[in-house]
């Protein structure tokens, strides 16, 4: 969410503690809408990087705060959008914390380490924690031996909770308190938003154009969900060998490997660049839209580039809700098979999903944006989707058709809409719905053909599925009840100039 999005969201309490963090002044304290205009208006100082990097020194916090406060605007800035839900960014957190405690006891955890650094290291911080903390001057010179010896900063949080002074004071995972207090901390920074979403539920965001500019102060190149997917992409041997390079050999499954690189920092140019040019190649031909020619650097910041941008999914399999919104997001995706890009934002894990979620998606469409009541269907000799149009004498239905190249409809294929229309005991299939990614010229005659061999008053439409959700997100914005039949009920290709022109004749007094 940009900045102008998220205001409209703060209280007057939220607004203020914005307002002070950027120095901006406020006359009336207690007028909502100056605290927004005035920020609005003030977002050149929120984009200053001068502004922006005296903010994450925490130096003022004692040291376990520090590195809570700096551990959650990381993972906020890993995440997605920079906007999740708290009580699943605390979950998250809190796991990913005993993972980490649970990995320190495994005695790979620091084989890549000569035994004698790490024993250096370790009597540096037991002297540190000497007085039971540690301060900011200890701070800056552990940071400087650290970089000096080689050492990450996930081997730093490994090494101290061997030692039983990470994550928490008491060795465990912070608890939601201690959480929710660094949070605390980041929004006294002007650093964190949090407030309650349209569905009730409270959130942490970071604005989009604060969380882009954090990203390249820290140099995080990818989100942890992008870069995860992009190493799914790429052999084992190039993920292994890049974090040799950056001094973390490994071994394991791809993803153990994996998850090292991302916790481990190592940049994914560092993994692009372990590839010959044919495994570039071949990575390069499954990104649609992106230059397959170029320097071999050019072609790495070209995939960079174009991973940090996909909007990488949960996994397939997760729930119900947000699998569906995952097919919507990339419903024209769907209709084309773009097989490597579904597969590498998660959408679908096997490439015979596809069907299956362009139908579940287009139902979600007709009912969640359009507003209709879609019917169930028992067998499988049915279309894709039915809406009974009641007291009308009407029905809607539809059959979804995903294909790589533009959908053809043919005299004998449409045999199979036209046993679908005389399906419909006394009602008429106004429209009867086509849906794919593109069609051939040639479809639209054999749609006029096929709707003279059906009961009168039947339209045979032909919608390409970026249309179809460019009037369903149109249509939800309206807010407005069921869309009207009549401006789906044409025959021949339904086009967003049809639609345009129907929606004014059809739903204008909506």
């Amino acid at each position: 969410m940009t900045l102008h999005d998220v205001l409209r969201y703060l209280g007057i309490r939220d607004l203020r503690t914005f307002a002070d963090a950027w120095d901006v002044e406020v006359i009336r304290r207690d007028d909502r809408d100056e605290y927004v205009d005035l920020l609005r208006q003030s977002k050149h100082k929120v984009l200053d990087e001068s502004h922006v990097k005296p903010k994450l020194s925490f130096d003022d916090l004692p040291y376990r705060v520090h590195m809570l406060v700096r551990w959650v605007l990381r993972e906020l800035l890993n995440t997605p959008g920079y906007v999740v839900p708290v009580d699943a960014f605390h979950e998250a957190l809190v796991h990913e914390e005993e993972e980490l405690i649970a990995w320190a006891s495994n005695p790979r955890a620091l084989q890549h380490l000569d035994k004698r650094v790490v024993e250096i290291y370790k009597t540096v911080l037991d002297a540190a924690w000497e007085d039971g903390d540690i301060n900011t001057a200890e701070y800056n010179l552990i940071e400087k031996l650290r970089q000096k010896l080689g050492i990450t900063r996930r081997d730093h949080r490994v090494i101290e909770a061997q030692m039983g002074r990470f994550p928490s004071k008491s060795g465990r995972a912070h608890s939601v308190e201690e959480i929710e207090g660094a949070a605390g901390h980041l929004s006294r920074h002007g650093l964190l938003l949090r407030f309650k979403g349209d569905d009730g539920a409270r959130v942490y965001c970071v604005p989009e154009e604060l969380g882009g500019l954090l990203r390249q102060i820290y140099g995080i190149e990818l989100v942890a969900p992008n870069y995860r997917s992009l190493l799914a992409q790429v052999p084992v041997a190039a993920i292994r060998s890049a974090l040799e390079e950056a001094g973390q050999p490994f071994s394991g499954t791809r993803e153990f490997l994996a998850a090292r690189a991302v916790d481990g920092y190592v940049s994914p140019r560092t993994v692009l660049r372990q590839l010959n040019d044919d495994q570039l190649a071949n990575l390069l031909r499954g990104l649609p839209g992106i230059r397959q020619d170029g320097s071999k650097e050019i072609r790495v910041r070209s995939i960079v580039k174009y991973y940090d941008r996909l909007r990488v999914m949960d996994e397939p399999d997760g729930a119900t809700d947000n699998r569906v919104s995952s097919y919507i997001t990339y419903y024209t995706d769907l209709a084309r098979r773009s097989y490597d890009l579904l597969h590498a934002t998660n959408v679908i894990s096997r490439d015979g999903d596809i069907e299956r979620a362009f139908e579940e998606a287009t139902t979600a469409l007709f009912s969640q944006y359009l507003g209709h009541t879609v019917a169930t269907m028992a067998g499988s000799n049915h279309p894709d989707g039915r809406i009974d149009l009641d007291p009308s004498n009407r029905v809607i239905l539809w059959d979804c058709k995903s294909c790589e190249s533009p959908y053809a409809l043919t005299e004998r294929g449409s045999r199979q809409f036209l046993d679908y229309a005389a399906a419909t005991d006394t009602r008429v299939a106004s429209p009867l719905l086509v849906i794919a990614p593109e069609f051939t010229p040639e479809s639209v005659t054999v749609a006029h053909k096929l709707k003279t061999n059906c009961r009168p008053g039947t339209e045979i439409a032909l919608v390409t599925a970026d249309d179809l959700k460019w009037l369903a997100e149109l249509w939800q914005k309206r807010g407005k009840g069921s869309l009207p039949w009549q401006v789906l009920a044409v025959t021949g290709r339904l086009t967003r100039d049809v639609i345009e022109d129907r929606l004014r004749s059809f739903a204008q007094t909506r």
